[in-house]
């Protein structure tokens, strides 16, 4: 059910879906629905950067190691000094859930490249938290 909705607002319903499902430990529908928000989301939005975040928690809990590497390397891939608080704490989340899918060489790389940007962002504490939770499971 779309609602008759396209383009961004249906990126915003999905997204929406996508939490739901995930609260609900429906992680196969969490997943469909928040790759469906990437795709529909303007890509590099703050929106775009938490359906990323919400892939990596549905790919972890279903073990497709696969898609959260896939999902790792097109966020990296942009990644530059200057980025956002949004990219920043979607790719804590996708390191957090490496770690949990027992992806670690590859989260401790992508953790170097969060660490190297974190003084930026001592004063937000929803990235900070978002750092020191991918630290802890390190």
């Amino acid at each position: 059910m779309t609602a008759g909705l396209s383009g961004e607002a249906l990126g915003d319903l999905a997204l929406i879906r996508a939490e739901a499902h995930r609260w609900l430990g429906e992680n196969d529908k969490a997943e469909v629905s928040a790759r469906k928000a990437m795709e529909a989301l303007p890509r590099g939005s703050a929106r775009w950067y938490q359906a990323a975040g919400e892939v990596s928690v549905a790919a972890s809990r279903l073990a497709h190691r696969d898609r959260l590497a896939g999902l790792a390397e097109v966020l990296s891939a942009s990644w530059s000094e200057q980025v956002s608080a949004p990219e920043v704490t979607a790719l804590a989340r996708i390191v957090s859930q490496m770690s949990f899918a027992g992806v670690h060489a590859e989260a401790a790389a992508l953790l170097g490249k969060i660490e190297a940007v974190a003084a930026r962002f001592t004063d937000d504490t929803v990235v900070s938290t978002h750092i020191l939770y991918a630290q802890a499971l390190r």
